[in-house]
């Protein structure tokens, strides 16, 4: 099958979706000329292939990826929690959040399959402009509070290594906060610029193995204090329960320690055929279920090891030792290697702002792209994507009798076909004068320069609210963490699927969203009145000098 270049409208008012759709049937019908002469502006179709890869590398990739987006600096805050809550309401509350955030996470990549779509597209497929715009602030308001939360920890964790290898000389102690903020961004900027989330595959190896490494010494040194307590038999009694507030507190605390929902979408809808999504889907669940019990036994360990002695973060109990300084330098590394991938779902969200507005305004002529033959015999895709998927052609025998998303067969064997990447621009244009070729070089790089200004803005905020970050954290959290991981997939699910669904499913979907809104509403109330600013370090808690 030849694929020539070919016109069609791009300033006709439709939605790209629909411009897609007539695409595949112009392609289908053999360009009838008399659709082409009622053309005002056009677009040019050229060949381009989709990126092959091995099925076991993206797996792989994957699986590292859900660990990494799941495991944050909340691991490290976990401890404290349990001590105060009381160890078996605490494993209640993890275990509930840990399942709720499963079946949600589920749902939103049975949503993705139907829209074909990142979330800001399940969205807008789901409940229209309102419910895109909804979930586009909830989500850049989430991740922006996360990426401060990592930018605080990072210099957090580098002050403490700079003053315990000083022996906690004043003169070190919280030494260069703006110098090793703002000197993050030579890090975050580079990593951030790619447009595949694939790209962030080796940074995330490095994370995870810094991450391991970082909790086993924390884990090593926890083991040895639990042991050494149990020879004295002064082993800490932790309560069952402690009080009602406490609970409220680590609500909050269970909530956002298993949120990767955006994150795991984004790299779902990564893959272009539906078998390797399934597989993906069994990958997911093999990871958060890893996560799972290597949180549980590390945060009991540590919070049964120090007792009542837990500090707010459980490295703050480390001696000042070389032991300790390299864990610190360990966890460091790794969420500063985690902050990208954090950053990528609002980069999608952008990226597609950006390439619509571009389309809506432009006069130029857009060059799309479609799959070379030798793709389209290796795939059967009955439906154009509405994230950037090259378009794909059609036989002309092709019955086009079912175009739902997830029509997609593999016939790939051990490799996977990855879309285009869904961080950059999708398009090219054409006969372009040095001036436009100007503005439209900006343009495609405009997700790039807003990922750059995101970073940024996060290292300025945890700087200015270093001191009282995790309340801010609360809040955004309350505000829009939990409703885009456990009340708006619910509603986009009830939304999209209510033709069809049994009832079972419904009450499901029901006490989902009932379930978020409570513990919305229990995370604020508990950050405003619990809101307070402290200045730990390891030296100061060492000493007993808590500010």
């Amino acid at each position: 099958m030849n694929i020539e270049l070919v016109m069609v409208d791009s300033q006709n008012g439709k939605s790209l979706d629909e411009s897609n759709f007539e695409i595949n049937e112009r392609l289908k019908n053999g360009y009838k000329g008399e659709y082409r002469d009622s053309i005002e502006s056009p677009i040019g179709i050229v060949v381009v292939p989709l990126k092959e890869s091995s099925i076991w590398v993206q797996m792989l990739i994957g699986f590292i990826t859900v660990i990494k987006a799941t495991i944050g600096t909340g691991i490290l805050f976990a401890p404290y929690s349990i001590v105060n809550t009381g160890y078996s309401i605490s494993l209640a509350l993890l275990l509930f959040y840990w399942f709720l955030n499963i079946i949600c996470t589920l749902i939103l990549l049975e949503c993705a399959d139907r829209a074909n779509a990142t979330y800001s597209g399940i969205a807008s497929h789901a409940m229209g402009k309102v419910g895109r715009i909804v979930a586009d602030v909830s989500l850049i308001f989430t991740q922006i509070s996360f990426c401060s939360v990592f930018a605080t920890f990072v210099t957090k964790a580098i002050q403490n290594v700079i003053a315990g290898i000083y022996n906690c000389n004043p003169s070190y102690i919280d030494y260069g906060t703006a110098l090793i903020t703002f000197l993050q961004l030579l890090v975050y900027i580079p990593l951030s610029c790619p447009g595949r989330i694939q790209s962030l595959g080796p940074a995330m190896v490095i994370a995870n193995i810094s991450l391991f490494v970082g909790v086993i010494i924390v884990f090593v040194y926890s083991a040895l204090e639990l042991s050494k307590n149990m020879a004295n038999n002064t082993i800490y009694n932790i309560p069952s329960y402690t009080d009602l507030r406490s609970v409220a507190g680590f609500i909050g605390t269970a909530a956002f320690l298993w949120v990767s929902g955006p994150v795991v979408l984004s790299y779902y809808v990564s893959i272009a055929e539906q078998n390797t999504r399934r597989m993906f889907k069994w990958v997911y669940l093999g990871a958060i279920s890893f996560v799972f019990v290597l949180t549980l036994t590390f945060t009991y360990v540590s919070a049964y090891g120090f007792g009542e002695k837990t500090f707010s973060t459980i490295t703050l109990n480390l001696p000042i030792s070389p032991g300790s300084i390299t864990g610190q330098i360990f966890f460091a590394l790794s969420v500063l290697l985690s902050f990208p991938l954090m950053t990528f779902p609002m980069k999608e969200i952008f990226t597609n702002y950006i390439e619509t507005i571009y389309r809506k305004y432009t006069r130029k002529k857009i060059v799309e792209f479609i799959l070379p033959a030798e793709q389209e015999r290796q795939l059967n895709v009955q439906r154009t994507s509405k994230i950037n998927t090259p378009i794909v052609s059609s036989q002309r025998n092709s019955p086009f009798t079912d175009r739902s998303s997830g029509s997609i067969v593999s016939r790939l064997g051990s490799k996977v076909l990855l879309r285009q990447p869904s961080g950059s621009i999708s398009f090219t244009v054409e006969n372009l004068s040095p001036k436009e070729g100007i503005s439209y070089h900006i343009v495609k790089a405009a997700p790039s320069i807003v990922t750059i200004i995101i970073s940024i803005l996060c290292c300025l905020l945890g700087y200015f609210l270093i001191n009282s970050l995790g309340n801010f954290v609360n809040l955004v959290g309350g505000l829009f963490c939990v409703p885009i991981s456990i009340i708006l997939p619910a509603l986009f699910h009830l939304t999209m699927f209510r033709k069809e669904m049994k009832i079972t499913t419904l009450i499901m979907d029901i006490i989902l969203i009932i379930c978020g809104v409570v513990t919305a509403v229990i995370v604020i109330w508990y950050t405003f009145v619990s809101w307070s600013v402290s200045n730990e370090s390891i030296c100061r808690l060492n000493s007993g000098q808590i500010k």
